[in-house]
């Protein structure tokens, strides 16, 4: 769900307060709650979590993390092995053993597959070798020789914590290789603006290049609001690893004064994942988003898109997106002429996602962006250039930091506001923490709490656009998921 509105509210900037709000629930909360979803698909009772990535579709990237902390967890006293140590003692089983730790908190998996392998051809009876060797299988999406690996352990002389181990691994592989996966999240919080109306910073609004002094529901006004989000997602696997899938999301934000600017979106897409050749990924999607402000319905949405996805290597990932939507404005009292703003809008997005750590993702992209509109001052070109940050801090918490630069040039002036053409430069810069709230209670294990800051700064060269806002939230989501 992600829209790029622009609403005159009071000839000011509140145009841009309004789209940030729908990026920030696109951006942050959509994925970043997504998190309880792997703690939950990969139960891991006695392991930390750190390698849990926010979707299902980041499976390979947590895999590498997730069994770095399973590595830490079976840490055994002396130096980190080398290759160079266990090619001049090949069978010292203690050397291969911390070898292959080395190699998962490498992010290595193939590699330490192997490694335990050997050992268990010198030893197959080490029961707590093939318990890691099972995992590791596990991790690297091969469930019919983990769930071998697990069954064979069902009489092994294992220790309670690593029975219960072996029964909740066995447990995720059947869940795993399951057909269709419901999942769904519920989340509820609040929200602070500083400048939820974006007045302008001059303390001025231009009107037909008149000057006008900032007054009434044009100063600056700062608001809270009540937030409530959900979602519903289905994924059906088919053949070659392909997939399908379709959710239904719904945001709502109730400010405690601005009531005019009071919001809800409903969003449903529908799309697959196909896997056309080795690390190559083509995902095509359809949407239709329908957005009300201060109840009444502000944008119909109708979009597709595709996106192409490449793993260059293990760690690296490039992808190229493109998508076309119609935003169908809507008049609404409030704002008496929004549907000038109706129109096509095409955006093209290339990007790389590289996986600095096994704990530590950076994603930078690039996005043009071409928005039509039945009033040529309201049609624009935008480039932006988007950084994120995914670092997971440990025990299931994690701190998401993005960065956003764009520049919008727009194709005509607008008469009633100034003979200058438009052009808007834009910052963002927004932090998100998350924790695991069965860190406080087991009983709270499909829990999670966000907290998040996001600084935003828009300069034009039309001063009723130039405003700066401060946003912090916070929010605690229930996450669920089930097989079919």
């Amino acid at each position: 769900m992600c829209y790029s509105l622009d609403a005159p509210f009071a000839l000011g900037g509140g145009h841009f307060m309004l789209r940030r709000t729908l990026l920030f629930v696109a951006f942050f909360a959509a994925p970043l709650l997504a998190v309880p979803a792997a703690a939950q698909s990969l139960p891991m009772p006695d392991v930390e979590q750190e390698g849990q990535a926010p979707e299902e579709e980041k499976r390979k990237r947590a895999a590498a993390a997730a069994a770095a902390a399973e590595a830490r967890r079976r840490e055994a006293p002396g130096e980190t092995a080398t290759y160079a140590q266990v090619l001049a003692d090949p069978d010292n089983i203690d050397l291969n053993y911390r070898f292959a730790r080395a190699q998962i908190r490498a992010g290595d998996l193939k590699g330490a597959g192997a490694t335990l392998e050997r050992i268990l051809m010198i030893d197959p009876d080490l029961a707590d070798v093939r318990l890691l060797y099972a995992v590791v299988l596990f991790r690297l999406d091969d469930l019919t020789e983990s769930r071998r690996e697990l069954e064979t352990l069902e009489k092994a002389a294992l220790t309670p914590t690593e029975q219960k181990e072996r029964a909740d691994y066995a447990a995720a592989v059947d869940e795993r290789t399951k057909k269709t996966h419901l999942s769904g999240r519920l989340s509820a919080g609040f929200e602070y603006d500083s400048n939820r109306n974006a007045s302008p910073a001059t303390g001025r609004l231009l009107f037909a290049d008149s000057p006008l002094p900032v007054t009434g529901a044009s100063a600056q006004r700062d608001d809270t609001a009540l937030l409530t989000e959900a979602n519903v997602e289905a994924r059906h696997d088919l053949e070659h690893g392909n997939q399908v899938f379709a959710s239904l999301d719904y945001y709502r934000a109730d400010q405690t004064l601005l009531k005019t600017l009071n919001l809800q979106a409903y969003s449903a897409q529908t799309g697959g994942v196909w896997r056309m050749a080795p690390g190559w990924e083509v995902t095509p999607t359809l949407s239709f988003d329908h957005v009300l402000l201060g109840e009444a319905t502000f944008l119909r949405e109708r979009g597709a898109g595709v996106r192409v996805d490449h793993d260059v290597n293990p760690r690296t990932k490039i992808f190229l997106e493109v998508r076309d939507s119609f935003d169908d404005f809507v008049n609404t009292a409030e704002v008496p002429s929004i549907g000038d703003e109706t129109g096509v809008r095409f955006d093209t997005t290339a990007g790389v996602e590289r996986a600095l750590t096994p704990d530590m993702k950076l994603t930078a992209s690039y996005t043009h962006e071409v928005k039509h509109a039945a009033q040529d001052y309201w049609a624009y070109q935008r480039d932006s250039l988007d950084f994120s940050h995914l670092w997971l801090t440990g025990r299931g918490t994690f701190l998401l930091s993005a960065l956003s630069l764009s520049d919008d040039s727009y194709q005509q002036a607008d008469p009633f506001i100034s003979q200058t053409l438009r052009n808007d430069r834009i910052l963002s810069l927004g932090f998100t923490y998350g924790v695991p709230l069965d860190l406080a209670s087991p009983k709270l294990k499909d829990f999670l709490a966000t907290f998040g800051y996001e600084y935003f700064q828009a300069l034009s060269t039309v001063e009723n656009y130039a405003f700066t806002n401060n946003k912090v939230s916070a929010l605690v989501t229930y996450r669920w998921e089930a097989g079919l």
